[in-house]
């Protein structure tokens, strides 16, 4: 009796050795994968965590997989040390798929309190300044999305590190007139979904603010820069406001149903010298204009192109 019990001592020891060993294996593989070569002392922190949250599950649990497991504390110390990671990335090498990486984390995290703790500002910040140097946006961008990502923390906090940059960089893209880089080029750059940080603006933004028509963020960015004015967050171009004063000077208050050859017909007619701006629809408000073309406008500064749905032309007195 005593020597089966012993046996199976040695046994259980022998395969926590072996199970270890296998730990330091993916470790190791991972980081490579990931271009962290010299990342020695993560690798041993993950190590070390990897041991204690893979104790705190009873024999069996499915959350004491070696390479999930790894994976998901490998991605949790990399953040904690603000070592910048795409989890799309890590998923990849790590052959897991998000439904199980996002199981893992909400079970693991609670073993982690210092990962909840953490000031997850810093991380943030240095996801902004990637995408500004990815993107070779300048540093006016990436302070303008610093100043987003402040103002507005307490409303959009409530999501992963990766969503509240993508945010708050495609914040500052839709309302920089300078900025040409797409949302989905940013939303694709940080591995998340431009869908997720479309409904978090909706949801945190436009609704806590009141703002009604939001559509889409590229179709709502006019909306979106009237809540980021009125924040304060941003000044309103004075150009914009002498272009649709002149607007408002040359064309009747509304808008004009017509197809581009009924458009250059009336223009003809009606002997209105015009010229097609630079239109970018983070200067004006579109979503009411898409919901009712026949809408009243002061000053109108669009003519609805049945032909070419949706462009609208903005047109200003030559």
């Amino acid at each position: 009796m005593k020597l089966n019990r012993l046996n199976r001592h040695n046994l259980t020891r022998n395969n926590e050795k072996t199970v270890l060993d296998k730990a330091r294996i993916e470790i190791s593989r991972i980081f490579t994968n990931l271009g962290l070569n010299d990342y020695d002392v993560i690798k041993e922190m993950v190590f070390q965590k990897f041991k204690f949250t893979r104790g705190r599950f009873r024999s069996g649990s499915k959350y004491r997989n070696v390479r999930k497991l790894v994976a998901v504390v490998t991605y949790l110390c990399l953040k904690l040390r603000n070592v910048s990671i795409n989890p799309s990335e890590l998923i990849g090498v790590s052959g897991i798929i998000r439904k199980e990486f996002n199981d893992f984390m909400l079970q693991i995290r609670q073993y982690l309190p210092e990962y909840t703790n953490r000031n997850r500002q810093t991380y943030i910040i240095q996801k902004i300044s990637e995408i500004t140097n990815h993107f070779s946006l300048g540093g006016v961008f990436s302070m303008f999305s610093k100043k987003i990502l402040f103002r507005l923390w307490d409303s959009i906090k409530c999501t992963s590190d990766n969503v509240v940059a993508g945010l708050v960089t495609s914040i500052a893209a839709l309302c920089s007139v300078e900025c040409h880089v797409s949302v989905s080029a940013i939303c694709n750059q940080l591995g998340i979904r431009m869908s997720t940080v479309q409904s978090n603006v909706k949801r945190k933004i436009f609704d806590r603010c009141k703002k009604q028509g939001f559509v889409s963020l590229v179709k709502s960015a006019g909306l979106l820069n009237e809540i980021i004015v009125k924040l304060g967050l941003k000044e309103q171009s004075a150009e914009t406001g002498q272009q649709e004063a002149a607007i408002s000077d040359t064309v009747e208050y509304r808008l004009i149903p017509l197809g581009l050859a009924c458009l250059q017909a009336y223009l003809k007619s009606h002997n209105v010298k015009v010229k097609v701006l630079n239109f970018r629809v983070t200067e004006y408000s579109l979503a009411k204009i898409l919901s009712d073309p026949l809408i009243q406008l002061k000053p109108p500064t669009f003519i609805m192109n049945h032909q070419d749905f949706p462009l609208l032309v903005a047109i200003v007195n030559n």
